[in-house]
Parts: C-alpha cells; structure tokens; sequence
C-alpha cells in the first residue's frame, strides 16, 4: 500500500476540489491525460490490472487536486466524478426565449450572496470568483461565470445586501 492510501486528519471539505479536468473531446467527453484516458492491455493479470487500477486511482485524486492524505479522499473524488458525469447532480439548463436581460433585484442579490457564501464554506480555497463559476457550472444560475462574478460585486455594493463574514 502507497503513502497516498494512508489517511490522515481533516474535514471533508479542507482542501482544494478542482471542479473538472481542463480538456473534453468533440462530445463533450473528458480527455483524461496519461494512463487515465488509455484502456488497460489485455496481457497483463488481475493481479497487474488491480495494482494499475490502484494507480490510476490515486491519479485521478492528483488530477481533481484532492489532498491524499485527507481521510475523505474517497469522497470527494466520487463527488467531483460525479458532479461531472452523472446528470442527476447538475441542474437543468435554462431555456431563455430572448428578451430582455433578467433584472437582479435585491432578494436575488442576497440570494447570490448568500449561494456564493455556502459554496465557498464547502470549497474554503474557493475565492468568491471560483464559487460563481461553480454555480454557473452546474447551472443553479443562468449566467455564465463572469456575468454571474460581476453580478456578485454589483450585489456586495448594494446596501440593501447583508453580506457575511
């Protein structure tokens, strides 16, 4: 057994979650790098394939940058994976008909804030930037990342907004 393996202290969220791997094929598939995007050759034994298997496994938590030594690593590399590629853990797409652009009034604002505050204590090395994109990400609002950003610091300027430390 691996260093990596060995579990050590620490909440389930304490370390950095990356939200996805940076490039997708033409289907909007996942182009994992390395070992990890390459089918196993059938020569090798189960014993191999499970030692490899092992490996790929702890490259996939080095991908999405979960920290190895947290004792949920398991965890959190299922949630990511499944955040990715399970439909059920996104939200529905928005189907705009045109029109004009969605007024923020000051309950969505704090709404926004308050999201934005929830996300960043699951994710705590997320910036406010990365919590909005994240929103974005899985649909929970309409806007692309940096509209959704900038109606984040319009929100925090407005004085009706409570904002939380």
């Amino acid at each position: 057994m691996t260093d990596k393996l060995k579990p050590s202290k620490g909440g389930l969220f304490s370390q950095p979650v990356k939200k996805d791997p940076k490039e997708y094929d033409s289907k909007g598939n996942v182009k994992y790098p390395g070992k990890l995007g390459t089918p196993k050759d059938r020569s090798i034994s189960i014993k191999e394939a499970v030692d490899v298997d092992l490996e790929m496994m702890n490259e996939l938590i080095e991908l999405y940058e979960i920290d190895p030594s947290n004792p949920n690593r398991w965890f959190l590399l299922s949630y990511q994976l499944a955040n990715q590629h399970v439909p059920g853990f996104r939200y529905k797409k928005f189907a705009r008909k045109g029109g004009a652009p969605i007024k923020w009034k000051t309950v969505t604002r704090q709404e926004l804030v308050d999201d934005v505050f929830i996300v960043m204590g699951l994710f705590p090395h997320y910036t406010a930037k990365d919590a909005c994109k994240w929103l974005s990400n899985i649909n929970f609002y309409e806007q692309n990342p940096p509209n959704l950003y900038n109606q984040y610091q319009n929100a925090k300027k407005d004085p009706k907004v409570k904002l939380r430390d």
